[in-house]
């Protein structure tokens, strides 16, 4: 039992400023800089800091820290001094220096405001003279506190009497023995006035507390006390407080007061966390008052940056402007503004995208949502607004809608989020059919508040979509019930009209496939539907009668197409062929081994339908897709599909053949080893026919849909750099996803670094890859390697190990680099390393003399493709119990070992990008198989995920974008574990995903993860 008499009163102070020297922590160099420059004779000192970051506590402890030989110091706050006439403050001043230096002069008296009103000179040359007499060597220093309300321009200060700003600047010109410190609560380089007053005075933030100073300020003050922090509730309170002096005090005068009322006096992790609600309450008072002093736009960003935090979690948040955006917010000079802004004033990092003080973020996630503060937006610019509204208002009442119009334009254009104008000016836009403008203006409500406008947006998107099946416009007309869909998923009455535009389009086609039939002439008026004649003539007449018919039909027909081939320009990508017919993709080569395809070819000639069979329908699609009959080619595809739903290709380009008709496709690229490594190609592909069949579904992007150019490197570094090369010379092509191994991507990726053409490899793993334009979705060998070394020390316990590894791939050498580093540093020794480049190498007798005498525990297996059999098979391998003296061989190795043929090397451990069976890949996966009808691997996914990249960086332009552009959108990208194969989505400044891999262990003839 705790001894109660022991308990004491609250040791943490909040909101008071601290007196005592002893309970004041961290602040010491700052102390010892400004003695330096005071010692230096240097006249002004300038310090800034967060508001209630402590900058009166240490002003009052100045005089402590200071040599008192040779300076005495006078605390003035200008706070309630801001409307003063500069007679009144510097009277206030002189009586400051009076009572706080206890100078009992006779005849000293602190001047009169009438005396100064006369004379304001009396302060310097009479009043100050008579101190410095007193004070004999020592120096008077002035703590100007609050120091930022001169910099306003809606107080008197600056200009009441002669100026506050002349006058400061004449007194420290002409007193030696004054100096001042002014102390401002904004970030120094917001203060244009201050700035302009001290331009070669030092300036000093009174900052953020260190780790080690927040410390002391947490245990020492109840050293006294019973209150005994455990390790990990410490860490947490600095995590919350971010070293603010203020939320540290604020948070340990909540934990205490929960110990005294529960006579708990042990603080735990669990106890911190505890007490954060009750926390901000006793911080409301501060937090109010910092969140009083910022701006709308301010208020609205910092909302922003809340809200992409926590939606990033432990990943680096999105640009905030993309996200109000999607809030129907338009971006407005004074939001940009407020960015740098809330940077400068020290409440977001210097990323600018996110909160510095965690405790501050939970307050705004509570008390100020994002939708909130979005809101107030309206409340700009209201005194030119308001009397424009009310105008607006009456011309329509009056009948006058197009004035309206014009008034309601001219507020959005003073401020383009005063929200109430939306739908007010899309009626007016609805009333002359101005349905494009309407639904803009719309959407921009409904995003801003879906409840109030979802029902209005519905019904414009319905009558809008009627007119346009009137007008025959069936392409816009689907492009409005897919966006009724997507609001309303359930709309029947969208559905019904889906479908019967669908059934029209199809009779449609079945009437151009008759129309198409031969014409009624003389020369075949004498065949039936059935084939036969109707009048008995020689066979050979019958021929003759039968060709000339076929060359009549050809002639009359033959014109048109002809003269259509030769006028009709190429879809993107594609250019005309021999004399200007038909049109051809321009993605060819002189070398004949590199094959790309759009759909004007298989690059899997040998994958065959369901049934074993030669699939028809895929090679009626690239035909109908070389003679540019996308209509036809999308149905023979999707033919195709049925007869194969595992297989990638054909998805891919019955969704190239939606897009040409569709019409300016967006284009990536995709490289894959068709020939050599075709069950792997296939798994890359799927992984980007889903995300591309997804994006399509759902309309594309400002009714855009997604091609993909297929092309195959057959995993050789020369070809890979060929194929780069053509994907660079076709301009259209805005990213690439690929290579598949690191030796193919290393030699493409010097084509694309030079062209500034953005790669994102899903399964290229080396660290040798690096590049501005290269990004990946999986874990690099440097993380990989780490993990498996640490895991292999800690966990297994292993001390001595052999590598496998080829020294002539990439990947298995920045793969055995990095887990040797770490394996070294940890303790570890490598053995034997065995190359499988070695010419004759019998690797089984080498792991068993390696193990015989080096006594290994372990074995890691870093091969490259071409040696993923034979390293299975070593795990397999029963070492000679006489000559072994290491019966459990540990064996573990890198995920190119990651595939059904090791279920029969039981106990190996392997790391992986990505496990199927892992509780967030769940939703994923259910879309896969229902999408692929089989099992996924982690190529599927990383390769989902980085087409996802793409989509989402190409979803942010509203034109045409340049390479140039996307690849600075990718840096931004931040995809939610919803959107990717189940983990969040970003990307590091070097193009390295924020992600760990996944430990997996053969058991039972299977995959089980291995948990740590």
């Amino acid at each position: 039992m705790i001894n109660n008499s022991k308990v004491h009163r609250n040791p943490y102070i909040i909101g008071n400023p601290i007196n005592e020297k002893e309970k004041l922590f961290g602040r010491e160099s700052l102390f010892s800089l400004i003695k330096d420059h005071l010692d230096q004779d240097v006249k002004v000192i300038l310090l800034h800091g967060l508001r209630r970051i402590g900058k009166s506590s240490v002003l009052q402890q100045f005089t402590n820290f200071i040599d008192q030989d040779k300076f005495v110091c006078v605390n003035f706050d200008l706070q309630d001094k801001a409307r003063m006439p500069l007679s009144e403050l510097i009277h206030s001043l002189a009586t400051a220096i009076i009572e706080q230096l206890e100078l009992d002069i006779q005849g000293l008296e602190s001047p009169t405001r009438e005396e100064l009103e006369q004379k304001i000179d009396i302060f310097a040359y009479i009043f100050l003279p008579k101190i410095y007499e007193k004070l004999g060597d020592k120096k008077l220093v002035l703590l100007l506190d609050e120091f930022d309300v001169i910099d306003s321009e809606k107080v008197d200060i600056i200009s009441k009497g002669a100026g506050f700003f002349p006058y400061l600047q004449s007194l420290i010109s002409n007193q030696k023995q004054l100096f001042i410190i002014p102390v401002v609560g904004r970030h120094v380089a917001e203060l244009e006035n201050v700035l302009a007053l001290f331009q070669r005075a030092p300036n000093q933030e009174i900052g953020l507390l260190d780790e080690v100073s927040t410390r002391l300020l947490i245990t020492k003050p109840n050293e006294e006390t019973q209150l005994k922090y455990e390790q990990e509730a410490i860490e947490k309170i600095y995590q919350l407080s971010a070293g603010h002096p203020l939320f540290t005090q604020v948070i340990g005068f909540t934990i205490f007061e929960k110990a005294r009322d529960k006579n708990n006096w042990i603080v735990t992790l669990a106890d911190v966390e505890g007490v954060v609600d009750k926390a901000l309450e006793n911080a409301e008072g501060g937090l109010s008052w910092f969140w009083d002093g910022l701006s709308i736009p301010q208020k609205v960003i910092f909302s922003a940056i809340t809200e992409a935090q926590k939606i990033a979690g432990k990943l680096f948040p999105e640009d905030p402007f993309s996200l109000i955006k999607r809030y129907g917010v338009i971006q407005t000079e004074e939001l940009i503004q407020a960015v740098d802004q809330l940077a400068k004033k020290g409440w977001v990092d210097n990323t600018k995208r996110r909160v510095k003080v965690d405790l501050v973020r939970y307050w705004m996630e509570k008390y100020h949502p994002i939708q909130q503060e979005i809101s107030q937006l309206e409340n700009q610019k209201l005194e030119e607004v308001y009397p424009l509204c009310k105008r607006a208002s009456q011309l329509c009442k009056e009948g006058k809608k197009q004035d309206a119009l014009h008034l309601y334009e001219t507020i959005l254009t003073l401020n383009p989020n005063h929200f109430r104008t939306l739908p007010r000016l899309a009626e007016i836009y609805l009333e002359i059919d101005n349905f494009d403008k309407a639904l803009e203006l719309y959407e921009r409500a409904y995003n801003v508040d879906n409840r109030t406008y979802q029902g209005k947006l519905l019904s414009v998107l319905k009558n809008y979509a009627d007119k346009l099946i009137e007008q025959r416009e069936l392409a816009k007309a689907i492009a409005q019930l897919q966006r009724i869909l997507e609001i309303e998923p359930n709309n029947q009455s969208a559905q019904e009209k889906l479908k019967e535009i669908q059934v029209e389009n199809l009779a449609n086609k079945q009437n151009q496939v008759s129309v198409q039939q031969p014409l009624q002439t003389p020369a075949n008026r004498f065949v039936t539907s059935a084939g036969s004649t109707t009048t008995s003539l020689p066979i050979e007449q019958k021929g003759l009668i039968k060709r000339g018919a076929v060359i009549c039909i050809l002639a009359i027909a033959g014109i048109s197409v002809i003269a259509y081939q030769i006028l009709a320009p190429c879809p993107s990508g594609q250019k005309k062929g021999l004399f200007g017919f038909a049109c051809q993709a321009s993605l060819t080569s002189t070398n004949s081994r590199i094959i790309s395809s759009r759909g004007e070819r298989t690059l899997f000639s040998n994958i065959t339908d369901s049934n074993a069979k030669h699939n028809i329908n895929r090679e009626k699609g690239i035909e109908a897709f070389k003679n540019n009959d996308y209509s036809s080619a999308r149905e023979f595809f999707k033919n195709a599909r049925k007869a194969n739903y595992n297989d990638p290709e054909v998805l891919i380009y019955e969704n190239n053949a939606k897009a040409r008709e569709k019409g300016k496709p967006l284009i990536l690229a995709v490289v894959v080893p068709a020939d050599n490594a075709q069950s792997i190609a296939q798994e890359i592909l799927r992984g980007v026919a889903q995300a591309q069949e997804q994006f399509n579904v759902d309309g594309g992007f400002n009714s855009r849909l997604l091609e993909i150019v297929i092309a195959n490197d057959a995993d050789d570094p020369k070809q890979a750099q060929e194929v780069a090369q053509q994907l660079i010379k076709d301009t259209d092509i805005l990213g690439v996803i690929g290579h598949y191994s690191s030796r193919a991507t290393k030699e493409a990726l010097v084509e694309y670094t030079q062209a500034k053409l953005p790669v994102i490899s899903p399964s290229s793993t080396s660290t040798e890859l690096q590049s501005d334009v290269f990004f990946r979705t999986i874990p690099s060998d440097a993380i990989s390697g780490k993990q498996l070394a640490e895991y292999g020390v800690k966990q297994l316990r292993l001390n001595k190990v052999i590598v496998y590894f080829d020294s002539d791939s990439s990947y298995s050498r920045s793969l055995r680099e990095s887990f040797e580093e770490q394996f070294k540093q940890l303790g570890g020794e490598i053995v034997q390393r065995i190359d499988f480049s070695k010419p004759n190498l019998d690797v089984k007798k080498e792991l068993e003399d390696s193990v015989v005498n080096y006594q290994a525990q372990g074995v890691l297996l870093f091969p490259d493709l071409k040696n993923t059999d034979v390293s299975l098979e070593l795990v397999k391998v029963k070492l000679n119990p006489i000559k072994s003296e290491i019966p459990n061989l540990q064996f573990l190795g890198g995920d190119t070992l990651y595939s059904e043929k090791a279920f029969a090397s039981e106990g190996l451990i392997v790391s992986i990008p990505w496990f199927r069976e892992a509780p967030q890949s769940q939703n994923f996966v259910k879309k896969a198989v229902g999408l692929w009808e089989k099992k996924i691997s982690w190529r599927t996914a990383t390769s989902f995920d980085a087409t996802q990249t793409f989509i989402q960086a190409l979803k942010t332009f509203s034109s045409n974008p340049s390479r140039s552009e996307v690849l600075e959108r990718l840096r931004q990208v931040n995809l939610t574990e919803s959107l990717t194969s189940g983990y969040k989505l970003q990307f590091t400044r070097y193009g390295e995903r924020q992600t760990q891999p996944i430990l997996v262990k053969v058991e039972g003839g299977g995959f089980k993860q291995v948990l740590p």
